[in-house]
Parts: C-alpha cells; structure tokens; sequence
C-alpha cells in the first residue's frame, strides 16, 4: 500500500512538472519561443543538413527557418506524449483497464492542451490559440499512450510465459 502512495506521489509530481514546463514554453512571448527554437534547432541542423556549416549565414538562417514548424511540433508532441503516458500511469495505478487508462489520460491531455492554446491567445503578445495545435498535442498523448500501453502488453505476456515455463 505504502509502495502504491509512493508511486502515485511520484508521478504526480513528473505530472506537475510536466505541465509546469509546457506553461512556461506557452508563457514565452513569440520572439522568446522563437529563439528557444532555434538553440535546438541550430545543432540539429548541424547534424541533418550536409555541409551546414560551409553555408552562409543568410543561407543557415533559411534552413533554420524552415525546420522551425516541424521542430516545434514535434516538441508540442513529445511534452504531450509524455503528459499521456504520467496520466496513464497514474490512473493504471488504480487498477483501471488499460482502455480506461487511455480514455482518462486522453482526456486529461485534451484539457491540458485546451488551456495551453486558451492561455496562449489569452495572455502572449505575438501567439495565437490554434485547434490544429490541440489535435497535435493530442496526437503526441494518443502515441505516449500506445507506448506504454504496448509495453504494459508486453510485460503481461512475458509474465504468463515465464509462468507456464515454470
């Protein structure tokens, strides 16, 4: 019991830290989001477009600017499949099935990236809300789910198998 508290504890906090994290990116003005996205663009573009460092500046910006979109979503995803993937741990913790644990922490991601878009049109000079970014995130949360939702499959198989083994 007092292991189960512990896990929940913890995963409440990953949860809130999480969320944490996505409300400071969203709180960041345009240009601040813009910058962000370009410290993590810069080396990728390092690695992934060949001879990026014999191009000129004006050249390097051009590609930086056209990673900017795809970058960005992909980050909106990633905080967004690992949200999916705390909640539904959390909820597993319960002993939910596993498709309640989906519904629970998609619905829970669906909140959360509703009022990241609210407070982005609310309260950022130079952001905007968009759906088309709240069907992202949901994407993103929909995919951490499968994940851990394929990996609890996995280790219940391998349970029963090393059961019949033995």
């Amino acid at each position: 019991m007092k292991k189960t508290i512990a896990v929940r504890c913890v995963l409440g906090v990953l949860i809130l830290l999480n969320l944490w994290m996505i409300g400071g990116f969203s709180s960041q003005s345009a240009e601040d989001s813009g910058k962000t996205s370009e410290k993590v663009i810069r080396p990728v573009a390092q690695v992934v477009v060949k001879d990026f460092e014999t191009k000129t500046e004006a050249e390097q910006n051009s590609i930086i600017s056209d990673m900017q979109l795809p970058v960005r979503k992909l980050a909106h995803m990633t905080e967004f499949g690992t949200l999916g993937m705390l909640i539904f741990l959390l909820l597993r913790t319960w002993n939910f099935s596993l498709p309640r644990c989906g519904l629970g922490a998609m619905l829970g991601a669906l909140i959360c990236a509703s009022a990241d878009e609210l407070h982005q049109y609310l309260a950022q000079q130079g952001r905007s809300g968009k759906v088309t970014d709240v069907l992202i995130d949901c994407a993103g949360a929909l995919i951490g789910c499968l994940v851990v939702w394929g990996i609890l499959l996995l280790v219940r198989y391998l349970q029963k198998r090393k059961q019949k083994a033995e």
